[in-house]
């Protein structure tokens, strides 16, 4: 006996939550093309390329509640099968983890510059790619609620796969920003940052996969874990998008401040006019209140004493260095 709440419910629901989160990637993947219309391509081929499989996913959950609560309604033993949507979703959900894993892949690279971990990460999110598979291949061939008993074991593959994909980034990254030093109070808090911002990010689709396996091998029947499921592709999405959509740089927001400041303390001193040459090492990294994680390593850039010369000439004073911030290397989110 199908029971409605636990099976058409939690369809609804999951086309509700859909509508909200596929709302909001739409906004985010508007801005990202206005705000970044000269990114690099990789970039821009997977964010088109969640859009088309959030799409798909998206359709797919809102035509499944159509066909139970309209097109079928009353219709009991329509609501022991499984229409087309099912499968549709697997894939669309299977191909939206696989994109966003292939970009922190890339990322992980980036910051890394080492290969030993790629072909782990790559070894399972193919695994996650090839349960999904298997599981919407069972679904065409067996569309009745009663054969999800025997879809236990390729549900988990698909999940597990993705989750421990995820796992794996999210302490990469986390061991890569917590390994970097600095002696910059700004720096050291961008760090936190970043390390917040990764476990933030890696564990919630963690998490949420972890629980989707748990519900589906307590109730296979039912479409508690599928209102899960429906879900992940776009948080997934989501995630990378916020990372795209709050990269900020500041180059040589603090040189010009201290530059600025020094130039009115020795001012302030003698009222004569003042040639102030200062000599000084910029550091140019990403600061950003949405944390988001950086890709490229950055370059820095050495002010040349023509920049900084101000006055008429009559009475210069040449001070060779002034100020001196000490170079280290930082990353900023020029993908």
């Amino acid at each position: 006996m199908v029971q409605p709440d636990l099976t058409i419910g939690c369809l609804l629901i999951a086309s509700w939550i859909n509508t909200a989160l596929y709302t909001l990637q739409i906004t985010q993947t508007i801005r990202y093309f206005i705000k970044y219309s000269k990114d690099q391509w990789f970039n821009k081929a997977c964010v088109l390329g969640a859009l088309v499989s959030d799409t798909v996913t998206t359709v797919a959950v809102m035509v499944s509640c159509y066909l139970y609560t309209v097109t079928h309604w009353g219709n009991e033993a329509y609501l022991g099968i499984q229409p087309w949507c099912m499968p549709a979703y697997v894939l669309g959900t299977t191909l939206t983890a696989m994109i966003v894993q292939a970009w922190l892949v890339k990322m992980i690279y980036t910051l890394t510059r080492q290969w030993f971990w790629l072909p782990i990460i790559v070894l399972l999110v193919l695994t996650g790619v090839v349960g999904g598979c298997l599981v919407a291949s069972h679904l065409i061939n067996d569309p009745t609620y009663v054969g999800r008993d025997s879809l236990v074991r390729e549900v988990t593959i698909w999940l597990s796969g993705a989750a421990v994909a995820d796992l794996l980034i999210t302490v990469l990254l986390v061991w890569k920003f917590r390994s970097l030093r600095s002696d910059f109070a700004d720096t050291k808090n961008l760090l936190r940052r970043l390390t917040i911002a990764s476990l933030r990010n890696g564990t919630l689709t963690t998490l949420l996969t972890v629980v989707s396996i748990i519900v589906f091998q307590a109730q296979p029947e039912l479409n508690t874990a599928t209102m899960i499921e429906m879900t992940l592709g776009r948080i997934y999405t989501l995630s990378m998008l916020s990372n795209l959509n709050n990269r900020a740089l500041m180059p040589g927001n603090s040189a010009q401040s201290t530059t600025s400041n020094a130039r009115k303390t020795i001012l302030s001193h003698d009222q004569s006019p003042t040639v102030l040459r200062i000599r000084q090492d910029v550091e140019t990294h990403y600061q950003s209140d949405a944390d988001s994680i950086p890709m490229d390593s950055t370059g820095f850039g050495r002010r040349t004493k023509e920049d900084l010369e101000s006055g008429d000439g009559s009475s210069e004073v040449v001070l060779p260095v002034v100020v001196t911030v000490r170079q280290e290397k930082h990353y900023h989110t020029d993908y």
